[in-house]
């Protein structure tokens, strides 16, 4: 084959085979990134409550598309963590905290596999 048909084979291969896959891999690092922010925020969340010492809550829960109801926590000092696959783990403040770290630098190392 000529140098032409070479580089065109290659092109195609590029737009047909490697362009879709990096594309995929894109589309996955960002939700990691999104779900790696959301555990940082929460985080933080539970670090405010634990720093304020405040025993009760009130708060507004986003219950579905944007739709917002008041809640009241009437005991700050454990809190439920939806954990994935729809499940969901009661844990002290200092527990949830733990298993945020943990869930971040899995993240992180998936980010970073998926990157390289």
């Amino acid at each position: 084959p000529s140098t032409g048909e070479r580089v065109a084979h290659f092109e195609k291969f590029l737009q047909e085979r490697l362009k879709p896959q990096l594309e995929r891999v894109l589309v996955v690092i960002s939700q990691l990134q999104t779900q790696q922010t959301e555990w940082a925020q929460l985080s933080k969340d539970i670090t405010a409550i634990k720093d304020s010492k405040q025993t009760k809550l009130k708060t507004m829960i986003d219950i579905g598309s944007q739709c917002y109801m008041q809640a009241k926590i009437p005991d700050t000092r454990r809190i439920c963590v939806n954990v994935g696959l729809g499940f969901h783990v009661e844990f002290t403040l200092d527990e949830a905290i733990s298993f945020i770290v943990r869930k971040e630098a899995l993240l992180t190392e998936s980010i970073s596999s998926l990157a390289t």
